[in-house]
């Protein structure tokens, strides 16, 4: 064989280029118009208002109490709904705050019924509450936490938009839709309106320790105490949380946490100018199948079948 020569024998390959500083920097930007393209759209329908029984239309199957609210549930069309029944002037105040609420992580008010001096809200069918979710034997890891903190901090920005405070966000509140995982904000009983201008940190700081209750691992009243989490991070501890260690190496969240609790913040400068965390990272959108199947089979909620047939049932 003829010997090939020297310049062929020994190719040049180009240097692998490495990305500077700055392009990383711009590359770091990117995903946060990603989450704008690949975020659920919501459908904006006005709920109806039926002046009849809803049972007319409906078959009633049982009640189910989660907390301090008992939701019927019953059958539309083969599909199952759940709805809850206030006084009439309690309803209308009620119907104030969350009429105007459109979005992919509120839950969506579909029809409204009113009959006899009661208004029946129609919402969205969201079995799960967050704190069912979580007391299931699986753990969330730091994705699924992702997925709460972007979900509820939108909701809460939205709200606070159209001048309403929610005042009760825990994992009590915040319901998994069992079909799409989709994780809502939602019971509006406590919440309050105030100047936009004016927006205080009390929904964020609640969001904050939910975050805390997610990676815990189930709800936790101390965790929901505002002077022992401070006192504990001024300790330079993870919050009080018992198995801290696990999380110390995702310093960004820790420092979402640290914004959220920050009283020296307004709550408008945090909502305008939303965290990193929340906006440099891809959530999931939804929390996994596994921990939606397990909640019936793990959680024992409050439930009492309609008596008699429920097809035949009346008021």
């Amino acid at each position: 064989m003829s010997a090939k020569p020297k310049d062929e024998a020994f190719q040049r390959h180009p240097r692998p280029q490495l990305p500077t500083k700055a392009a990383l920097l711009l590359e770091s930007r990117k995903p946060v118009e990603k989450l704008k393209a690949s975020a659920p759209k919501e459908q904006t329908r006005t709920p109806t208002l039926y002046h009849e029984s809803p049972w007319k239309s409906m078959s009633r199957l049982g009640q189910l109490v989660q907390g301090n609210h008992e939701w019927h549930i019953g059958l539309l069309k083969g599909k199952l709904i759940m709805m809850r029944k206030m006084d009439l002037d309690a309803g209308r105040r009620h119907l104030e705050m969350v009429k105007p609420l459109a979005h992919p992580n509120i839950a969506k008010l579909e029809d409204l019924f009113e009959d006899d001096n009661s208004l029946y809200f129609r919402f969205e069918y969201s079995r799960f509450t967050l704190g069912e979710v979580l007391n299931v034997h699986l753990h969330f890891e730091e994705s699924h936490i992702l997925t709460v903190a972007h979900s509820i901090f939108f909701a809460a920005k939205h709200i606070a938009a159209a001048g309403i405070i929610h005042n009760a966000i825990s994992s009590a509140t915040i319901r998994v839709c069992g079909k799409s995982g989709r994780v809502l904000l939602s019971d509006f009983d406590d919440c309050i309106f105030q100047s936009t201008n004016l927006t205080p940190n009390i929904d964020l700081e609640l969001l904050g320790f939910t975050i805390l209750e997610c990676m815990e691992g189930a709800p936790s009243k101390q965790l929901r105490d505002a002077n022992y989490v401070r006192r504990q991070r001024e300790l330079n501890q993870i919050f009080g949380l018992k198995d801290g260690g696990r999380w110390s190496g995702y310093k960004l969240l820790v420092d979402f946490l640290d914004d959220l609790f920050n009283e020296g913040k307004p709550a408008i400068a945090k909502l305008d100018k939303p965290h990193g965390y929340i906006t440099q990272h891809q959530p999931e959108h939804c929390i996994p199948a596994p921990f939606l199947e397990l909640v019936p089979l793990e959680c024992f909620t409050f439930w009492r079948p309609e008596a008699g047939n429920s097809e035949g049932a009346t008021e």
